[in-house]
């Protein structure tokens, strides 16, 4: 009779342990997203350190380094409004309005729409201190083997 009164409550102890550390979790990446969209709207972002892949030909660009491009990206510049709206300033320096929202609930997929354009969707997003890193792939020309890996910098 002891040894199943034990077990009972071991049992018990159990169950409530693990409702506890799965709602604790849940908070963590709760907190853990809400983090990643006030980092995300404080200030604006530009364009750090981009990798990219397309139509199979390899580019890297690095700010007030090294751009093998072909794309002049100093001008860009990312606004992101806590209502889903915000700015994008191209590599010409055309401002363009822009649409977004995260679309996974870990805030680490997100859609970026450029007024007129299809939508990007920036994927494995992480934000460490004043840093954006992503990547999202896009076709060309058909080709939808393309991809982009880049670093934002958060500026004043």
């Amino acid at each position: 009779m002891k040894n199943s009164l034990w077990y009972s409550r071991a049992g018990i102890f159990f169950v409530l342990s693990i409702f506890v550390f799965v709602g604790a979790c849940k908070t963590a990446a709760e907190t853990k997203g809400s983090k990643i969209e006030k980092t995300l709207v404080q200030k604006k972002w530009k364009l750090d350190q981009l990798r990219n892949v397309i139509n199979g030909k390899y580019g890297c660009y690095i700010r007030d380094s090294i751009n093998t491009t072909g794309v002049d990206y100093d001008k860009l510049e990312y606004t992101f409004n806590a209502d889903g709206t915000g700015k994008y300033v191209d590599e010409v320096g055309k401002s363009h309005a822009v649409k977004w929202n995260f679309i996974s609930s870990d805030k680490q997929t997100l859609v970026f729409a450029i007024e007129g354009n299809r939508p990007d969707i920036w994927e494995t997003i992480v934000i460490k201190g004043e840093y954006l890193y992503a990547t999202e792939n896009f076709p060309v020309n058909g080709n939808p083997n393309n991809m982009h890996s880049f670093r934002l910098k958060q500026v004043p």
